[in-house]
């Protein structure tokens, strides 16, 4: 298995960093229900779970994008394109220097995720290598 970690833009980071500590602030210094901090520090854990551990692992003719507890499994002989983008969309990616993946799903449907491997070209050598089918 070959893991690659998400690119961070620190820009993206720092915002992301701001926004917990205003929410825990907010938790902290108002004198709000139990009910908003609960899912305002749920909140918080999300957005630092999901930074802290957004990986793109390669295992076999597999491609799993792992996203704090989340996980996509994407079979590699599926891909039809890679392309680079900097689309704003939201992604399980800490750059807008991103790559879009374009496959078919289970059911036959075409699908796209939008990913930012810190090793690009590296990255999408190796999903050539194991089958991708590039146009």
């Amino acid at each position: 298995m070959i893991r690659y970690s998400s690119k961070k833009d620190i820009w993206i980071v720092c915002v992301l960093v701001i926004s917990c500590i205003v929410i825990v602030a907010d938790i902290i210094f108002n004198f709000g229900g139990g009910e908003r901090k609960i899912v305002l520090g749920l909140t918080v854990l999300f957005v630092i779970m999901s930074c802290l551990f957004i990986r793109y692992d390669i295992n076999g003719k597999k491609l799993i994008i792992k996203i704090g507890i989340l996980r996509y499994s994407i079979d590699i002989t599926t891909i039809e394109n890679i392309e680079t983008c900097g689309s704003w969309i939201a992604s399980p990616a800490l750059s807008l220097d991103r790559i879009r993946i374009d496959y078919v799903n289970k059911r036959k449907k075409r699908k796209s995720v939008i990913i930012s491997p810190s090793h690009r070209k590296v990255f999408i050598n190796e999903l050539i290598v194991r089958g991708a089918k590039i146009k």
